[in-house]
């Protein structure tokens, strides 16, 4: 079971179950695998190449499956979503911790919810492209 206090995130792939892993140890990893400017990227949250963050996502998982021995292999267990999704949470983990990442979605889904219901989906009217059009003349 994936630990949130060590920055610990699980993913499936098929029937297997994955743990990265975002420990002081493997965050100052990073720090060394970047250059500077990438690694304030990744720290700070803000974008960042595909490449950085494949490399990222190798790194963390490497610390629980030394059996991926490439950046490549690592890339190649998921789609580049769910790579993004798994490496952003653990690294949300590392930097804030587990009871601010969990206020900051309970915060994040109160939001969401208060904004669907100020706005309602509208009434149907009928297909994408408009109503149906009626028949005329039909004797």
């Amino acid at each position: 079971m994936a630990n949130p206090h060590k920055g610990e995130v699980e993913f499936k792939v098929d029937d297997r179950t994955y743990t990265v892993k975002f420990s002081a140890n493997v965050m100052a990893e990073i720090d060394e695998a970047l250059d500077p400017a990438e690694a304030n990227k990744i720290m700070t949250m803000g974008r960042a190449s595909a490449r950085v963050m494949r490399k990222v996502f190798w790194i963390a998982l490497r610390a629980n499956h030394p059996e991926i021995k490439s950046e490549a292999e690592a890339g190649d267990l998921v789609g580049f979503a769910q790579l993004l999704q798994v490496t952003q949470r653990g690294l949300m983990l590392a930097v804030m911790g587990p009871e601010k990442l969990a206020a900051l979605e309970a915060a994040d889904a109160m939001k969401n919810e208060a904004a669907v219901a100020s706005n309602p989906p509208a009434p149907d009217q009928g297909s994408a492209t408009g109503p149906e059009p009626t028949a005329r003349g039909a004797n």
